[in-house]
């Protein structure tokens, strides 16, 4: 690596950290104004579904106002648990200039990747390992603080997040009422798009999560096309099962 290199590369986390602090995302939401859920009940319970487009922001804020809009849509129709897409994390990568100027271009990242680095000098992976830690602090902190001020189940979608060893997974979020994270779900199989991408990893356990109500499973995306999955999330006592997934043509 470069000297220039480096310091490209520390100009470019200390971008992502300032875009991304905690603190200023929980400040902007408090300020908002919140319909409060109704507990569900193992009787009834409202389930609303959000769609989002791929429509890159610029900073962790926009991302909570984002998921603020959707959620209290969601909730003044009554819904008390709150599902979103796969992949929904991806509005992040407008924090990379780079990235911005490639939509403005209408470039696809792999395009790009292609055109740009064609010995292998820029990677999906590259971008996806440089922006996993703002990924991570602005989706756990806009789940949690939306979950808590409007008093819902939120799943709020899967995010690219690196565990301790640095693996990169897609990962599955849920948080409970009171802002806490029940738990999370790997993506057991991967899609034909994920197929090539050595560098991410799949989870090895489907789990079923205890809300009081009701036990919930929420496998992702692919893990649905196999029978198994849903057969062995029944087994486990799972009374709602999430189906959700990412759909690159979805604007067709």
């Amino acid at each position: 690596m470069s000297i220039q290199d480096w310091f490209v590369g520390q100009a470019v986390r200390a971008l992502l950290a300032y875009k991304s602090r905690p603190g200023v995302i929980r400040r902007a939401l408090a300020r908002r104004k919140y319909p409060r859920a109704r507990t569900p009940s193992p009787d009834e319970i409202i389930v609303g579904v959000a769609q989002m487009r791929l429509d890159l922001l610029d900073d962790g804020v926009a991302f909570a106002d984002k998921y603020f809009d959707l959620v209290r849509q969601a909730v003044e129709r009554g819904a008390q648990l709150i599902v979103f897409p796969e992949y929904a994390w991806l509005p992040i990568l407008g924090l990379l200039p780079p990235v911005r100027e490639m939509a403005e271009k209408n470039v696809t990242l792999q395009t790009a990747v292609e055109e740009l680095a064609p010995n292998g000098g820029l990677t999906i992976e590259g971008v996806f390992r440089t922006i996993a830690p703002a990924v991570r602090r602005i989706f756990e902190t806009t789940g949690s603080e939306v979950a808590k001020r409007f008093g819902v189940y939120l799943m709020p979608g899967s995010a690219m997040i690196a565990d301790q060893h640095g693996q990169l997974y897609n990962t599955a979020y849920l948080f409970g009422p009171d802002g806490s994270l029940i738990g999370t779900q790997r993506k057991l199989h991967k899609a034909a798009m994920e197929q090539g991408w050595n560098w991410m990893s799949v989870g090895d356990e489907l789990s079923v999560f205890e809300l009081g109500f009701a036990k919930l499973a929420m496998p992702v995306c692919m893990d649905h096309t196999y029978w198994e999955t849903a057969r062995v999330a029944g087994l486990r006592g799972a009374d709602i099962l999430l189906d959700f997934s990412a759909e690159e043509k979805g604007n067709e």
